[in-house]
């Protein structure tokens, strides 16, 4: 059986998760309530946001119980929340995946991308990602009682979840950062056309909008991708005889921690979002100079 620990949830794991709760949140409040930002773009950002939402919300509630003799509700509890948690990890593993295809045909196939084909498609695959995260998710509660696994709790084999995210996770990264590598290829290769393109004295190529959108999302799928390693390193190595349940919660916590960063990332490169989330903060109130919100 996993090793169970009497202590109550860490908490610094509690505290990360509300903060990963309350962030995402925002996030999502910021693309709901601003008119101009319903592009796809913006859409693929809402689901990463609505996923990362998800794991914090059900590390939160599964951190309601001690994870030591769970029976009855208390089990089923839990694995419900285990259940929404992996679920949640699944949508954002592939909600970044395909952002950063969308940011790929953005970049390097424009003419593609503008074809309305193209957005119902992207639409149509973050439709089958969230319907593939749930069925993935809930596939031990499918299978409830037929595992042989040594990882169990409540006849819910977990041994699946552990095996089943490091292989998601490796390919996905892999992907999505050879995404962004070819995509900033490309955009070096433009800018230095038209650098060269500039022939008259004293003129100053400047850098393009998208170019700061680039270095966001390739900011935080690499934020995303070093936060999660350790994680699933320790997936790998570690047998669920010998995985100690302190040590797999601070690896989740620093996972977590990357999409705790994500809020921070998106307003980095822009005012604008700054903007929204002070006006979120102070609940739509136009006087911004007594906002706790406005560090300017």
């Amino acid at each position: 059986m996993c090793e169970r620990i009497n202590d109550q949830h860490p908490q610094l794991v509690r505290k990360t998760d509300v903060v990963l709760t309350f962030s995402n949140g925002l996030i999502v409040l910021a693309v709901i309530t601003t008119p101009h930002f319903r592009s796809l773009t913006y859409l693929h950002i809402c689901n990463v946001a609505v996923a990362d939402f998800g794991v914090g919300l059900g590390a939160l509630l599964s951190g309601a119980w001690p994870m030591c003799s769970m029976d009855g509700a208390a089990s089923a509890y839990y694995i419900a929340n285990t259940t929404c948690s992996y679920s949640a990890a699944m949508a954002s593993l592939l909600c970044l995946l395909l952002l950063a295809i969308d940011r790929l045909v953005y970049i390097v196939y424009p003419f593609v991308y503008i074809k309305p084909r193209t957005a119902k498609l992207l639409k149509f695959a973050m439709a089958a990602a969230w319907g593939l995260s749930i069925f993935s998710g809930t596939m031990p509660l499918l299978l409830w009682g037929s595992s042989t696994g040594k990882c169990i709790i409540g006849s819910v084999d977990l041994d699946y979840y552990h095996s089943a995210f490091p292989g998601i996770f490796l390919p996905v990264s892999v992907i999505s950062t050879a995404c962004y590598l070819k995509i900033i290829a490309v955009s070096r290769d433009q800018q230095r056309r038209v650098a060269q393109s500039w022939t008259v004295a004293g003129h100053k190529v400047i850098l393009p909008s998208k170019a700061k959108s680039i270095t966001v999302f390739f900011l935080i799928n690499t934020v995303f991708v070093l936060c999660w390693i350790p994680f699933t390193l320790d997936t790998i190595i570690s047998t669920c005889e010998y995985r100690s349940l302190q040590r797999r919660e601070l690896l989740f916590c620093i996972g977590n921690f990357s999409s705790v960063l994500n809020v921070l990332l998106y307003s980095w490169k822009s005012k604008e979002m700054r903007k929204i989330y002070r006006r979120l903060l102070c609940c739509g109130q136009k006087q911004e100079t007594n906002c706790p919100g406005n560090f300017s």
